[in-house]
């Protein structure tokens, strides 16, 4: 007698489930003439990878999470997702949610090389990996993950995850709060290295034998130096500044608190 309220609290919690419907679009656009790419959403995913042949290939998601699957198709309808070309040499994909709770726009897209890209995104996840042309994500909140990119990268979040790994060229990474991870492939002359955030811990790993002007400085927190072999200027628990090999190729890392570690490896 006891098992059937349990049944029906039960019941209650599986149809409170809220259910999500998503639909699909792939266009795709020759990219002779498209030099720049970019892709802006409120809420969602973005995604950047390479293109195996020399078109710009573009899957725009919508999805609407609501009570039940007539209301999530109902409103399915007010995302605004549009594909443009402007002046014929940028590729503009831009979502509009209207503030509608529950509502996401993603894109993801394959890329020839060369092309610059540029993220917007409000809050989401971006992901980016082997592209060649510069990369600049612009996130209010959520995770970034940047790999093998080539032509330089500046990413700026203003809370959450950062991390950008087997890169080259100039990479500038900016959190608010949050967390902060980079290895950089190469350090070569004329590229510069620079990570900053307000809290959270950074962690740089860089090639053991430079060459770097190394400047890492806290606020409040420690800073460990491992597996490399700095010549140090300045080394005090809150401020290190040391070259690296040769020298050269400027490598920053602030923190307003937190921990900061540089790996060689």
């Amino acid at each position: 007698m006891k098992i059937a309220p349990v049944l029906a609290l039960l019941c209650v919690s599986l149809a409170a489930q809220p259910v999500e419907v998503a639909d699909t679009v792939v266009i795709s656009f020759p990219a002779e003439h498209l030099l720049l790419v970019s892709a802006e959403s409120p809420a969602g995913r973005l995604v950047f990878r390479p293109s195996t042949d020399s078109s710009i290939h573009v899957t725009t998601i919508r999805s609407f999470r609501g009570d039940s699957e007539e209301e999530a198709r109902a409103w399915l309808p007010a995302i605004d997702a549009r594909t443009e070309v402007y002046g014929g040499t940028a590729l503009a994909l831009q979502a509009w949610l209207d503030e509608l709770p529950g509502a996401e726009a993603s894109f993801e897209v394959l890329v020839p090389p060369g092309r610059q890209v540029i993220g917007l995104l409000d809050s989401g996840s971006v992901e980016v990996e082997d592209i060649e042309g510069f990369v600049n994500l612009r996130v209010g909140s959520g995770t970034v993950s940047a790999r093998k990119t080539r032509g330089g990268l500046d990413i700026d979040c203003g809370s959450g995850e950062v991390a950008a790994r087997a890169c080259r060229g100039t990479v500038e990474l900016k959190v608010g709060t949050g967390s902060l991870t980079c290895t950089v492939a190469a350090l070569e002359p004329g590229n510069r290295v620079e990570l900053t955030g307000e809290t959270g811990p950074a962690l740089l790993y860089l090639p053991a034998g430079g060459p770097a002007d190394l400047e890492v400085s806290t606020g409040a927190g420690g800073i460990e130096i491992e597996d490399l072999a700095p010549d140090y200027e300045t080394r005090e628990p809150t401020l290190v500044r040391a070259r690296l090999g040769a020298g050269g190729v400027p490598v920053t890392v602030r923190v307003g608190a937190g921990t900061i570690r540089v790996v060689g490896r």
